[in-house]
């Protein structure tokens, strides 16, 4: 691997691992922004973790958006970050809903 890089995401990873590559990173994101707008949609879901999952859903766009003019994806600070954030936000619309949760009762 090259020691330099386009300071373009979408670039780099299209030079990586080819269109095929790049069209699945994009499906990746298209896929975390659909069901995160459907969890912040859903009005049974705990107010707290919409409001968490938006904030999340706005720091990646605001990365997205910025990936067009540095290589962020690649950066070990940037993308710890970023990884932290997916992960934050996939146990939250991995979550089940209170009225979903059944109580054990105590024996």
């Amino acid at each position: 691997m090259g020691t330099g890089h386009a300071h373009n995401d979408y670039l780099h990873v299209a030079v990586q691992t080819g269109i095929l590559g790049l069209l699945s990173w994009l499906a990746i994101w298209i896929t975390f922004f659909y069901y995160g707008f459907k969890h912040t949609k859903d009005e049974t879901r705990n107010k707290d973790d919409r409001i968490i999952t938006s904030g999340i859903m706005l720091s990646i766009s605001g990365i997205l958006v910025a990936a067009l003019f540095q290589c962020y994806f690649v950066d070990l600070e940037n993308s710890i970050l970023w990884w932290v954030l997916i992960g934050t936000a996939l146990q939250i619309l991995n979550k089940k809903t209170n009225s979903r949760i059944k109580e054990i009762p105590n024996r």
